[in-house]
């Protein structure tokens, strides 16, 4: 391995360049037993006060969230999805307050489930969706309010349509609700879910 002339070499058992310009035991500091070893503790500490400072300006920049998935510490999504045909009418008003009181139950500083987003997933036959995928728990409860029944007709549902988009945009290890009076038409796209 070359070095520019006049240039250091790291140093240590390793380094072939340490008898080429300039010539010398290297500037390493990796360990107490390096030449420069009793720079090691300083050099630490300096790196130390310099790696704290920039994750500092960084966390500072991006906020407690951002920051937090950055460091890999990110929760889980809510995920609520919701038979929406005909046949659901007469539980539909009891679906909608088990709902609002989960989502309820993530909401406030002493919530002991906080979820990254709530992801709320409708299906009907033939169709399913539209996906709802937000931060905020109130914005949420407002769509659950609104949910209205229609169409259906034959007894099998789109469940597992409902179920798969959802997981498609859902953080790893999310809580999946799951509220239907029927059982899925598309079965074989239970081994995809």
């Amino acid at each position: 391995s070359s070095k520019p002339k006049g240039k250091c070499s790291h140093g240590g058992p390793f380094d072939v360049t340490t008898e080429t310009d300039a010539i010398g035991f290297g500037i390493n500091k990796d360990n107490e037993n390096s030449d420069h070893g009793s720079y090691h503790i300083i050099a630490a500490k300096i790196a130390l006060v310099a790696t704290m400072q920039e994750l500092e300006s960084l966390w500072s920049t991006v906020g407690n969230d951002n920051f937090g998935r950055f460091l890999g510490f990110h929760s889980s999504s809510l995920v609520i999805v919701i038979d929406t045909t005909g046949s659901m009418g007469p539980v539909i008003e009891l679906v909608k307050e088990l709902t609002i009181a989960i989502i309820e139950f993530t909401r406030g500083e002493n919530a002991f489930f906080r979820p990254s987003n709530y992801i709320f997933s409708p299906f009907n036959d033939p169709e399913w969706g539209p996906l709802t995928i937000t931060t905020d728990a109130q914005y949420l409860i407002d769509e659950i309010k609104n949910l209205t029944v229609f169409g259906g007709g034959d007894t099998p549902e789109l469940y597992y349509h409902g179920v798969n988009e959802a997981l498609q945009v859902c953080e790893p290890n999310s809580i999946v609700y799951t509220f239907t009076d029927a059982p899925a038409k598309d079965y074989y796209l239970q081994p995809k879910v």
